[in-house]
């Protein structure tokens, strides 16, 4: 499976994922009144958030897996929104990094970890702007 968020490339030869979870939730809520059921009122989209789950192997894969670690590590810093695409051609849309959670084992005498494990935490970009130009925007 092929994954491209902004420049990264999320593959078996890279930055591998194991795991994709993703989660839509839709703005609900119910408000009580007097002696009648309690009504449901629908607000509108909720957030969508994207982990990737991923063990990696920095000495058997492509030598730069560590670099392209740090470039995430970096886009979350700096909050970049980047467009997310499947290979088969589907547009998830803007994504900004909310966390990178690595955990380092198998060190060896050199400081270089055998296996990192990781889960990269994305979340759907909407640029506040809400309605249909958030819609438009998230095509481009």
């Amino acid at each position: 499976m092929l994954i491209g968020w902004g420049p990264f490339r999320l593959t078996i030869t890279g930055y591998s994922f194991n795991e994709l979870v993703r989660t839509t939730s839709g703005r609900v809520v119910s408000a009580p009144v007097l002696q009648a059921p309690m009504p449901t009122h629908l607000l509108g989209a909720g957030e969508d958030t994207i982990s990737l789950v991923s063990t990696l192997y920095p000495r058997a894969q492509a030598p730069m897996v560590m670099a392209q670690v740090a470039g995430i590590r970096a886009a979350i810093k700096h909050q970049t929104p980047f467009m997310m695409l499947h290979i088969s051609g589907l547009i998830f849309g803007r994504y900004v990094g909310v966390s990178l959670k690595e955990k380092h084992s198998y060190i060896d005498v050199n400081g270089i970890p055998n296996k990192v494990d990781c889960e990269l935490t994305l979340k759907r970009y909407n640029g506040g702007a809400g309605g249909l130009l958030s819609a438009i925007l998230d095509i481009f």
